[in-house]
């Protein structure tokens, strides 16, 4: 099943208002960091449940700490869970899987650093699309702003908001 849902306007809008147009996640080769991903049983666990052909590959550094961030949509995904994309955060330094998320967008400027601390931004269905009616040309998405905090994601704000697809 195709998805167009992260490619609703709102969620660019969005990550534009918030982060502009730099990118802080670079792009790298999944080959570059095989050896991390040959000795982490996490790692390799997550990768077989991932579709290659989605796979995305990217650094960020904070000045402090050097993360393997990875997205991808599952293989087996049906119905809703086509949507979502599977972020993974891996501490490089440390070899440590830190965190999965799932997110309704792909868009690499969901990840940004800014005064060296790592910022995060999840899309998901908001509650009325589980609990009412579901307009999928007006959909409640939700919004929510992470940053790290070590080892974790700390939630800092969120937003609900109505994306209105453009036909």
């Amino acid at each position: 099943m195709e998805s167009v849902i992260y490619n609703l306007p709102c969620i660019d809008s969005v990550l534009q208002v918030k982060c502009g147009t730099k990118e802080s996640m670079k792009l790298v080769n999944v080959r570059d960091y095989m050896e991390l991903v040959k000795r982490n049983e996490k790692i390799k666990e997550w990768l077989s449940r991932m579709n290659e052909d989605e796979l995305s590959v990217y650094t960020i550094n904070n000045n402090v700490v050097k993360y393997l961030i990875l997205s991808s949509t599952m293989i087996d995904a049906t119905g809703l869970a086509t949507n979502f994309y599977h972020w993974l955060f891996i501490d490089i330094t440390n070899e440590k899987v830190l965190e999965e998320t799932l997110s309704l967008s792909k868009d690499r400027r969901s990840c940004f650093v800014e005064d060296n601390i790592i910022h995060f931004i999840v899309f998901k269905y908001g509650d009325e699309f589980y609990h009412g009616n579901r307009d999928y040309l007006n959909l409640p998405i939700t919004t929510v702003e992470y940053i790290w905090d070590g080892n974790k994601l700390e939630k800092i704000s969120s937003m609900n908001l109505i994306c209105s697809e453009e036909r």
